[in-house]
């Protein structure tokens, strides 16, 4: 059963690049992690960058990004445990609404890497720059897009791309790992 951006189980061919949307890809220093509660009904993807809505008192709520949102205030959803469904065949299949889950920072001081959704493969180059799809036009809301389309993405300020596009699953839903750019 494929998730909302198409992905599906684990692939029964060995991959170099095995990790899924939502998994931390590397660590540089602290992670950033905060809890998050979605908006009422609405059903996220792991990996999925979202809008932070609000903080209640350290737990945020968050909601997808729109057309009238800003590289500011983002998050991507973790594929943990705690916002799991059902954990089969050792991979957190669905997510759950009204539970909490593990928010990625998308900030200036997050300097880890994490794997998100790639709603198209063209133009992605790493160390390139990225875009987040906002709903419409053809772009997936939340997905990441290596070319910038003004009125359908929104730059990342300060990301880029870790690596090429990959398929982890057993279908051709793409993954990619985005990061901090780091000044060394």
């Amino acid at each position: 059963m494929a998730d909302k951006f198409g992905f599906g189980l684990p692939s029964m061919i060995v991959k170099s690049k095995g990790h899924f949307p939502g998994q931390q890809y590397s660590v540089l220093g602290p992670r950033l992690v905060v809890p998050g509660v979605p908006a009422s009904g609405y059903a996220y993807g792991f990996g999925e960058i979202v809008k932070i809505a609000d903080n209640h008192e350290g737990a945020y709520s968050f909601r997808a990004v729109t057309t009238s949102d800003t590289a500011v205030a983002l998050a991507v959803v973790m594929r943990d445990i705690a916002g799991g469904i059902a954990y089969d065949d050792n991979v957190i299949e669905k997510a759950k609404s009204q539970v909490a889950v593990s928010l990625f920072l998308l900030n200036e001081e997050q300097h880890g890497a994490i794997v998100v959704p790639c709603g198209a493969s063209a133009s992605i180059v790493v160390g390139s720059a990225v875009y987040i799809g906002l709903g419409t036009g053809g772009k997936v809301a939340g997905a990441v897009y290596g070319a910038s389309d003004s009125t359908h993405t929104v730059a990342l300020t300060g990301f880029e791309f870790k690596t090429l596009p990959f398929a982890p699953s057993d279908t051709s839903a793409l993954a990619v790992a985005i990061g901090k750019k780091l000044d060394i």
